[in-house]
């Protein structure tokens, strides 16, 4: 069948690409400047072609259409070689004169399959019998395979939902090659998060039930090493949507070679939602050799007789040599920076955040540096249910500032008034017990921190002479939120860690971490 030239409005492009991808289904080819101009080609010369090799146009009637001047001279072209113009209504509009005399074919008043029918009607399609539809499904899909190989295998060539619910039911997956195979996987792959993905699943289902674990898995290996970080993340998605316990095997292997985070996220919410579980040789393994995160925060589900803590930190000094206290009060530590990457996986709803914390016994978040990088507070809104799970966390400025519009503020032991930077403090430990038994004497260096007050049912250990909460805590359901208000953050200088000032402050915040070692976690 002869090709058919649609003509249409760049700001119709959605809609000219829902047509030509529906026409094909029915073995209709169509002509579009999008999918038909090899680049480097002259754009006019190609339509001019294309204008030339067709008998028909659709022309997709709308506002936009009908004032380009573009559109008028491809469909005034055709008229002057008295080919066929078939005007379809996408969007209510004034017709050209020129125009009146051809009956419309309405998208606008009759639902899209049924007006896509009347299109079909006047290209002289009928229904096609079993045998040409299968014959027609594998010439779509070597079609395609075809110019993604041509065209250097790009993403954009490769079967989208649409494609997909057209081929899927006519093709058997015994009748291709392991190229083609391979090619309609990426496709699905890559579909997996677009609209409609969910309605093509059974058709899905009963495709891959044509092939073998052990085939299907050595193509979603391909998939899972694929140097597009798209195609891994589709693969793991599409392991999650047909629940393929069995490829489960294969995303723990990639924990360790992974290097993205967003796609270690999508894998890590894949083994949660498969309530896939580890041995105990690959817990040693992802947490001896795994740098990422969020691995170690999975190997430690293994791991649970463990005491953990998660340290968020800004890169500094002050949040390395807390981390080294943390480590050595007798925590397997775990850390990584939050910076924008961290925070863009953190704040996805792709990963189940509650359960990565629920691990750990210790949370302890350094702010100083990267203060305002989170954005819709879903960490915050996470630490609250860590805390009122019995996780303790301990926090630092400007976590205060940060979140003095939130919820999570109320979980603090102090109340944020305002901030400032590079002052001098001196500081002395209140009179309760654990105070006195922690810190010894006063003390001085300068910080920056937040003016704050403290809450009623909060215990304040050290404060300023002048009565500003420096370190402190308060219960929070079954946990404990720690309050450190010192940072290493200067906006006018090169600032130095809190405890390089002061080495009373860091030997009095060992013995402080090393009693939350002794009273939280032990006893957890």
């Amino acid at each position: 069948m002869p090709k058919v030239f649609i003509s249409y409005s760049r700001h119709d492009m959605e809609f000219a690409n829902k047509i030509a991808t529906s026409l094909l289904e029915y073995g209709v080819e169509a002509w579009l400047d999008t999918r038909d101009i090899v680049p480097g080609v002259k754009w006019s010369k190609a339509v001019q072609a294309g204008l030339d090799s067709c008998q028909t146009m659709l022309l997709i009637v709308s506002p936009n259409s009908m004032a380009s001047s573009n559109v008028e001279d491809e469909w005034q072209y055709f008229l002057d070689q008295e080919k066929i113009v078939i005007p379809i209504l996408y969007r209510p509009a004034n017709l050209h004169f020129q125009l009146n005399r051809f009956q419309y074919i309405d998208f606008v008043g009759l639902p899209f399959e049924t007006a896509l029918e009347r299109v079909l009607s006047s290209l002289g399609v009928g229904v096609q019998e079993d045998a040409v539809a299968r014959q027609r499904a594998h010439d779509v899909v070597r079609r395609n395979y075809e110019d993604w190989l041509m065209f250097g295998a790009h993403e954009r060539d490769l079967l989208d939902v649409n494609a997909l619910r057209f081929v899927l039911p006519g093709i058997s997956i015994a009748g291709v090659s392991s190229d083609l195979s391979e090619y309609i996987l990426y496709g699905v792959v890559l579909a997996s998060k677009q609209e409609g993905f969910n309605e093509i699943i059974p058709d899905l289902t009963n495709w891959l039930s044509g092939i073998d674990h052990a085939s299907l898995l050595e193509i979603l290996e391909l998939a899972l090493r694929h140097t597009n970080v798209s195609i891994r993340s589709g693969a793991l998605r599409l392991i999650r949507s047909l629940r393929l316990e069995y490829a489960s095997g294969l995303v723990i292997t990639r924990l360790v070679d992974e290097q993205d985070t967003l796609v270690l996220s999508t894998a890590i919410d894949t083994l949660l939602y498969l309530g896939s579980t580890i041995s105990t040789q690959q817990t040693e393994v992802l947490l001896a050799n795994s740098d990422n995160w969020l691995v170690k925060s999975f190997a430690l589900r293994s791991a649970m007789q463990i005491p953990a803590a998660l340290m968020l930190t800004d890169g500094t000094d002050f949040s390395h040599q807390l981390g080294f206290t943390v480590e050595n009060a007798g925590y397997f530590l775990v850390s990584t920076e939050l910076d924008p990457i961290t925070n863009i996986a953190l704040e996805s709803f792709d990963l189940r955040l509650e359960e990565i914390l629920g691990v750990y016994d210790l949370v302890v978040l350094v702010r100083g540096e990267h203060m305002g990088i989170v954005g819709s507070g879903r960490l915050y809104s996470t630490l609250e249910y860590f805390l009122r799970s019995g996780g303790i966390l301990l926090a630092t400025p400007w976590v205060g500032w940060e979140t003095r519009s939130q919820l999570f503020s109320m979980c603090l032991p102090f109340k944020y008034i305002k901030y400032i930077e590079d002052v001098k403090l001196s500081c002395v430990p209140t009179e309760h017990e654990i105070a006195q038994k922690i810190f010894s004497g006063q003390f001085e260096y300068t910080s920056s921190y937040e003016i704050a007050e403290a809450r009623p049912d909060s215990i304040v250990l050290v404060e300023t002479t002048d009565g500003v909460p420096i370190c402190g805590y308060r219960q929070v359901g079954d946990g404990v939120c720690y309050y450190l208000n010192s940072c290493q953050h200067s906006c006018r200088q090169l600032a130095s860690s809190p405890f390089e000032a002061s080495s009373l402050l860091y030997d009095s915040v060992k013995r402080l971490v090393s009693w939350i070692f002794q009273k939280h976690s032990l006893q957890r």
